[in-house]
């Protein structure tokens, strides 16, 4: 599982302590994450109610790709989202079927390790 990888890094200890050092709630209704990791033609908001790990890396150790974090997601704060926005002028559209890419769940899953936490993802 986790063994293979650094765990006791500087940054893995920060994204641990990020409720406490950033003040953020213990079960906040969503979290908003802008990704860079997605490459699409416009903004997309994951509307999923339970999305899927997107594994974008290779070459990391087979324990890596086991990885699980069963958060949920939080469709009707992401439709929300893509109201907002739109009535903003920003282009976007909905995605019920990408997962959380590697630079969501990796600091996500330290900072709540509970996958209790409905999260939303936009590029």
């Amino acid at each position: 599982m986790l063994k293979d990888m650094d765990m006791h890094s500087k940054s893995a200890e920060a994204m641990r302590n990020l409720r406490s050092i950033a003040g953020l709630p213990r079960n906040p209704r969503a979290i908003l994450v802008v990704s860079a990791h997605w490459e699409e033609t416009e903004h997309m908001v994951s509307t999923s109610a339970q999305p899927s790990l997107y594994f974008d890396y290779y070459g990391f150790p087979e324990s890596t790709y086991k990885l699980e974090w069963p958060v949920p997601g939080e469709p009707d704060v992401a439709r929300s989202v893509v109201r907002l926005l739109a009535s903003n002028g920003i282009k976007c559209c909905e995605n019920d079927k990408r997962g959380l890419d590697h630079g969501v769940f990796i600091p996500l899953k330290l900072a709540y390790p509970e996958a209790d936490v409905p999260g939303e993802i936009i590029i």
